[in-house]
């Protein structure tokens, strides 16, 4: 695998032995705010991996889904979230037609969470929020019922790996800065190919390859979807998407996955799908309980704020809404529901009807919002301050 740490300039390596490492010297490094100081020994020997009652306690999570019953994924230590991963796998019932070894799955999740950093929003508890909005949407919303199962696995596979090794910033300042990762990928969605990348680099350890058994063409097929609906999340293709998925509505005329099967999809058609759902689930946080909704808005903003700064710093156009010193986050919540995460939800509800309770959901959060805003002009307390909770370590690796 790529080494996360792109220090000075130099190019990134290739060992996946050095990357583990990396990330272990990383969880021992003392965090403020409201980091994880370290790894518990618990934790770092894969004990989750045994223990029956945090297995059983994340099986009962993943069947929770079915009713959109979302779990706190802050609140969980890393290796609790990797059962909850685990559970979902196991509970939506393909690992034994796919012939997936559950082992060498487990270690897979495993040092696919070892490899998210610590950055405010872009960790692993990220990657387990987005992956239960997928799977809430797979099982709960019933998508599967027009997916195949090669469909699903890579979906899920898509969500756990889709941030792999983000380091808290985005693709302008990767550009800006001629990084590494925008050398290597030509200024092509060079966060997202790298997550890709890193995430087939884990594949090729025997101990995880989880798709070790499978044959060429699903392999390839599985490949193909994987970095379909990783690509995808690049938000600059927001607009792309809203219209392809407005041309597939179209193509419907008035059919929904409850109409139809695998059979009657194209296999770009049923891509698209995947893709629209890792999407609207990676900016899921308007449909989840509004306390947790208000933790991930403030960690999202810690970063863009925090990337604001850095911008500075390097004398470079300070990205819109990264500047703490000219922005409303919270006015900006209200734009971000209305005007992007609101409508491709419910462009997708649309043809996957099964949604429907997570779109009465948006209107919720936008009253917590309201409330909130009522609040805050009342007491003139910002909601987002302090800004800084979190200490993110650029380390000059840009």
């Amino acid at each position: 695998m790529l080494k996360a740490a792109l220090e000075k300039g130099q190019e990134i390596c290739k060992s996946l032995q050095d990357i583990l490492s990396t990330h272990e010297k990383r969880s021992k490094t003392k965090k403020i705010g409201l980091q994880r100081v370290q790894q518990s020994e618990y934790e770092k020997r894969g004990e989750w991996k045994t223990d029956a009652s945090v297995r059983q306690q994340a099986l009962e999570w993943a069947k929770g889904l079915h009713q959109f019953e979302y779990v706190n994924t802050l609140k969980n230590t890393r290796g609790e979230n990797c059962a909850y991963v685990m559970a979902m796998f196991e509970d939506v019932g393909v690992l034994e037609e796919l012939k997936v070894d559950k082992s060498r799955l487990e270690e897979f999740i495993s040092r696919a969470s070892l490899c998210y950093r610590d950055v405010p929003y872009h960790n692993w508890s990220h990657a387990t929020d987005v992956t239960q909005t997928v799977y809430s949407i797979i099982a709960g919303a019933n998508a599967r019922k027009v997916l195949t199962p090669l469909d699903v696995f890579s979906l899920l596979i898509s969500a756990v790996v889709h941030d792999i090794d983000h380091n808290g910033v985005n693709n302008v300042l990767h550009q800006n800065v001629h990084s590494v990762l925008a050398m290597r990928y030509n200024d092509k969605s060079c966060l997202e190919n790298h997550h890709c990348a890193s995430a087939f680099a884990l594949l090729r350890a025997d101990e995880a390859n989880a798709v070790k058994d499978f044959s060429r063409d699903d392999f390839n097929a599985f490949r193909e979807r994987v970095i379909g609906c990783v690509l995808g999340t690049d938000m600059a293709r927001h607009k792309e998407y809203m219209g392809r998925l407005e041309a597939f509505k179209q193509r419907l005329d008035g059919k929904t996955t409850e109409d139809l099967t695998p059979d009657d999809l194209e296999v770009g058609e049923r891509e698209l799908l995947m893709e629209v759902a890792l999407k609207v689930s990676d900016i899921s946080n308007i449909v989840k309980p509004f306390d947790v909704s208000v933790e991930w808005a403030k960690r999202v903003v810690t970063e863009f704020f925090t990337q604001g700064d850095e911008e500075k710093r390097r004398s470079l156009p300070v990205s819109p809404m990264f500047d703490r010193e000219v922005e409303d986050p919270l006015k900006g919540q209200f734009g971000f529901i209305n005007f992007l995460a609101g409508p491709i939800f419910k462009g997708l509800a649309d043809v996957v009807p099964g949604m429907a309770p997570l779109i009465a959901r948006i209107d919720g959060t936008i009253e917590g919002w309201e409330k909130v805003k009522e609040e805050t002009e009342r007491t003139s307390k910002p909601v987002f301050g302090p800004y800084d909770p979190f200490a993110v370590q650029f380390h000059e690796e840009m």
